[in-house]
């Protein structure tokens, strides 16, 4: 387990030329220079909605950020395990939204903790598809999400662009 997983919120940012991309395009590159970055079939898969398959490999590729196609079995368990204790906390805790920021459930649009901006929807499974093969495959992730993995893969290190 080394190596360092990447979030597709730190990649669409620095592909979609966010207000954010110079930030995460310097973290990213102090990343690289740590060690070998990949991506999950997952977070490919949400890249192809921003470029095309083409250009998010040639992307990648020139980058020297791998691409897993293979989630292994404890990954998917893990996410599974994961995406049943979220989905039950926002049954019990009826409907409240996770900060991003600093993972504080709001039952509105801004966080009463940190005042950031509760934006979007509610997580997906793909976010605990993302996180179950980071913490399986990876020794940290780098991420905007500062909620749902400190929440939910709290053993997963993170770092943040």
């Amino acid at each position: 387990m080394t190596g360092t997983a990447v979030d597709t919120n730190v990649r669409s940012e620095i592909l979609l030329g966010g207000p954010r991309a110079d930030q995460a395009a310097v973290r990213l590159a102090e990343v690289l220079a740590g060690g070998p970055v990949i991506v999950s079939g997952m977070v490919y898969g949400e890249l192809l909605a921003v470029a095309s398959p083409a250009d998010t490999m040639q992307i990648l590729q020139a980058l020297s950020i791998d691409v897993d196609f293979t989630m292994p079995r404890a990954a998917v368990e893990r996410a599974a395990l994961a995406w049943t204790r979220y989905l039950a906390e926002r049954r019990w805790n009826g409907g409240r939204y996770d900060c991003p920021h600093c993972g504080a459930k709001q039952p509105h649009i801004r966080c009463d903790t940190c005042p950031a901006p509760l934006s979007g929807p509610r997580h997906v499974l793909a976010d605990f598809l993302i996180g179950g093969p980071a913490r399986v495959c990876a020794s940290q992730l780098l991420t905007w999400d500062r909620g749902v993995y400190h929440t939910y893969f709290a053993d997963l290190a993170t770092v943040h662009p």
